[in-house]
Formats: C-alpha cells, structure tokens, sequence
C-alpha cells in the first residue's frame, strides 16, 4: 500500500515528530510511504530528519480555502485544479491527514476526497472554543468527510474537543491512540547527566530545572523564567537549561538579562537528541496555554524526571498531581517556585514522583504499544 501523511503545518513540533514515528512504523510493516507537508520555517531541517530515516518527503501546500475566508473561493478553484491533480498522480492507497487545531486540517481532507483517496485523521490538539461554521464551511466538511475510514485523537481531551465540533459531520467512532516515547532511548542515565553538567560548568549537587521544546508565546517559557527567578533568590546555586528554538529566543534571551539570572539560565538552541539533555534535570517544566498531548512530559517521565505542568488538557492527563508531578492553574504560576523549592529540599521525594512517571511510561505510552495499537488501526481502516 502506498500511503501519505500529510498536514498544514506551521513548525517542527510535537506532531511533526509524530507523522516520522508514524512513518518508520507503517515502512517497517511494509507499506511505501511519503510525507506531504505545507512550507513552514523549519522545513528544511524536517526534511532532513525525514531523510536520516529513509522516508520521503515532498512539499503539498493546498490553497488554504477553508482556513482563509477572504480568499475562499479563489482557493478553492486553484485547490480543485492544482491540488487535486497533484495527488492523483501519485497513485495513494490512502491518506492520512493529521489535523493539529480546529480548522487546519479540512482543506487537505477534502483534496483528498475529491482526489478519491480513502482517508484516515488524527488529532493533536485542543479546540478551546466551539466553532459555528458557515454554510460554505459545512458543504466542505460535508464532502471532506465522506472518504472518512478511521479517526484517532491523541487524547481523551482532544477528542472531546473535536467532537464538540465535527461530530454532526462524520458518522464513524474517534479512537484515542496516544503519542508515545521509546523508552530505551528516553531513561535515567548518570553519564550523560555528569557530562552535561560538567560541559556546562554546573556543580553536581546543583538543582536543575529544565525546558524543551519550542520557544512559541502559548508555551509561556517566559512565566517559567520568572517562577525560576522566584526559586533562584532561595536557592542561588539553581541553573535552568532551556533546549530549543523559536520566535521567543531572544524575549526570553531579554528577559533573563531583566531578571538578573541569566548567569544561570543556559539557552541551548534546538537539539536533535534530547534524551541526552533530560537526565540532567531534577525537574522539567511545561506551562502551555493548552496541548493535545505533551509529548516533552512523557519524555521527561521516561527519564525519571518529576514535571511541573499547567492543569490543563492534554497535560492533566499525563500528571497525577503529586505522585508524578505538580500541576498549576494558569492564575495560580505563584506556586512553581514552591514546588520546585519542596523537590530540591526532598531529593527523596523527587526521585519517587521520577519513578512514578516512569512506571506510567511503561505501563501506557511506551513505543511497543503505540507500535501495536497503530499498526491495528491502519489494518482495520485498510480492511
């Protein structure tokens, strides 16, 4: 079977991660399959990641006729005749369409219906508000729909959230299949965590907290930064390693300066391994504004590494407050520094709460059961 991924995508996140993984385990079960994604800042080294693991790519960008009211119609007709052709050349079997907000994903589903593709979707993210389409948006959906062979959301809150949305228009069940982590790759190692702190001229005793991830505005690293400061002023000899890149790097870069920590704030950039940055850490932080699923906490649990997280959904899901981790209201970033001054004090308690997460990995999100739950799906929807 010749299979396509594809998805309007706007960086190099959690879902992009996603259709890889996805990827590698479709190849590994013989099917041929080629990722077909929209132009984003990150592409290229996207591309490349897709490359290193044999899997081809190609740039789809569909007219946004649904995503874009201004210029609907207009799309539209350059979607039926460009978009359209430009799939059928290419023989699919069936399409995946990954959809990650709430109207990001219909124009590629009804390209792929129109281009007579049998099509399945995911969905990664939470729609925090009901939408109320127009009459122009429902004929769209009604069409885009009609290939429909499966869908799966990542979450039980993500596919609460769809449904408030789209379920008037599909007439199939939404299964939840989960993002997962390797946890070979992703464990508690002593030697990459030395190694990282001696490069970085960190102490061994020193509490860490850590951040990986994008540097975006609905990531809030910023109110990280300011609950680290909080925290610092008690415990002076505490660094903070943030891994990644984004529009943010040089607010948050700033603000640090502002702060007076940035001595022992260690902004890393992107990093293509991060299971040899996790280790480091006592704590990891996560304080989006919302998440389909968050695939860095999962991370930092395999790892053995208590989390900090927004009691939001997507990420409720994954922390049992206390036990694994700590979860805080958007009103209440007070309390952060806290519960990152309760782990220090307690190395004990925190090496239980890393413990815990890492049993819950194993027991849910490891990449054996992912690998087998996917591979299931795509036989029932293929059959």
């Amino acid at each position: 079977m010749k299979i396509l991924l594809t998805s309007l995508s706007g960086q190099y996140g959690g879902m992009e991660i996603r259709m890889l993984q996805e990827a590698a385990v479709l190849i590994d079960i013989g099917h041929t399959v080629k990722i077909g994604i929209s132009t984003f800042p990150d592409q290229a080294r996207f591309f490349e990641a897709a490359k290193s693991r044999g899997i081809d790519c190609f740039t789809l960008d569909i007219p946004p006729f649904f995503e874009l009211w201004s210029r609907r119609h207009l799309n539209l007709i350059k979607a039926y005749f460009f978009s359209v052709c430009q799939l059928k050349k290419e023989n699919f079997d069936l399409a995946h369409v990954f959809m990650p907000w709430t109207d990001q994903a219909a124009s590629r589903l009804w390209v792929c219906a129109m281009a007579n593709i049998p099509t399945v979707m995911s969905i990664h993210g939470n729609f925090s508000n009901t939408a109320n389409f127009p009459l122009f948006h429902q004929r769209i959906l009604r069409t885009a729909c009609r290939n429909l062979r499966g869908i799966f959301a990542v979450s039980e809150s993500a596919k609460l959230s769809f449904l408030r949305n789209f379920e008037s228009f599909i007439n199939i069940d939404v299964e939840v299949i989960p993002n997962f982590v390797n946890s070979q790759r992703f464990r508690p190692n002593p030697t990459l965590r030395k190694k990282l702190r001696q490069q970085l001229e960190i102490p061994d005793n020193a509490f860490v907290l850590g951040y990986i991830g994008r540097l975006a505005p609905r990531k809030h690293v910023g109110d990280a930064l300011e609950a680290f400061s909080r925290f610092h002023t008690k415990q002076s000899t505490s660094h903070f390693i943030i891994v990644g890149d984004g529009p943010d790097k040089s607010f948050l870069h700033q603000k640090a300066c502002s702060l007076g920590i940035i001595n022992s704030v260690h902004f890393l950039g992107f990093q293509p391994t991060p299971e040899e940055y996790f280790p480091t850490f006592d704590a990891n932080i996560l304080l989006s504004e919302e998440e389909g699923f968050g695939i860095s906490v999962i991370e930092a649990m395999s790892c053995a590494v208590p989390v900090i997280c927004t009691n939001v959904p997507g990420l409720s899901e994954l922390v049992i407050h206390a036990n694994n981790g700590f979860l805080v209201n958007r009103s209440e970033h007070i309390k952060i520094s806290d519960y990152l001054e309760k782990i220090s004090q307690n190395p004990a308690e925190g090496n239980t709460m890393g413990c815990s997460g890492r049993e819950l990995v194993l027991r849910k999100y490891d990449f054996q059961i992912f690998s087998q739950m996917i591979k299931d799906f795509y036989q029932r929807c293929l059959s």
